[in-house]
């Protein structure tokens, strides 16, 4: 009886403190969505005060400035250039790097939204980050890093079956497609999408009218690039 007792009362306890602590998530997230940027950075000074760093803080004079957040990008694009949005602290100027170099800064305005269009990129890989700066020399760390791939390249595509002019008389009036393309492309005949093996290697059953058929493949991989190939074969009932 008494064991059984006390059991009841540690679970009690645990449940109350479960719920204590859900219910302190939640006042944090919803203060974090009410009050904003300047009301966490504020919260910010505050724990340093709490941690006996005020007295830095205010001799240097310097403001605490968070990082920057970008937003995501493709992972890919065949495009010349690309557009770049983000958040930063307000009245702040943004210094945003491209591949480690300093590429533009930019005042942010009260909203502490910004927007960058048509930034020119080279071939290959490109790796984006910033910082925010203020007038008194303060630095925020490094934002977040966003990374896309330029490739300008159409994929590779080879059909081996059917050939160019073949003549199919099976009376299933049904054409087998077989080819290899780039593993992470997408491949469609006639605008029907084809499964895509690991390797590359694709096959696939497709219905054909009686008389000459046209079998249009289009291959695209994930920058946008396409290269398309045409077989004409004639089905025979």
């Amino acid at each position: 009886m008494i064991s059984s007792r006390i059991r009841r009362q540690e679970e009690k306890q645990a449940r109350r403190r479960i719920a204590v602590g859900i219910i302190g998530i939640i006042a944090i997230c919803v203060f974090l969505f009410v009050f904003g940027l300047r009301l966490l950075i504020a919260f910010s000074v505050f724990v340093e005060r709490i941690r006996g760093n005020t007295k830095d803080l205010t001799q240097t004079g310097k403001t605490v400035l968070l990082a920057p957040i970008l937003e995501p990008i493709p992972q890919a694009t065949n495009s010349a250039t690309i557009a770049i949005h983000g958040t930063a602290q307000p009245d702040t100027t943004l210094l945003l790097f491209l591949n480690g170099d300093e590429y533009k800064r930019i005042d942010i305005d009260t909203s502490g939204t910004f927007s960058v269009d048509a930034i020119s990129l080279p071939a290959g890989t490109v790796t984006i980050s910033a910082r925010s700066t203020h007038s008194d020399g303060s630095v925020s760390d490094i934002s977040n890093t966003i990374t896309t791939i330029i490739d300008r390249t159409p994929p590779e595509i080879i059909i081996t079956k059917p050939q160019d002019n073949d003549t199919i008389n099976d009376g299933t009036n049904r054409a087998v497609v077989e080819g290899k393309t780039d593993p992470d492309a997408k491949v469609t005949v006639n605008d029907r999408i084809i499964i895509i093996r690991s390797d590359g290697s694709f096959n696939y059953t497709l219905p054909v009218q009686d008389g000459e058929n046209t079998l249009r493949f289009v291959s695209t991989d994930p920058a946008g690039n396409s290269i398309e190939i045409e077989r004409k074969i004639t089905y025979v009932p």
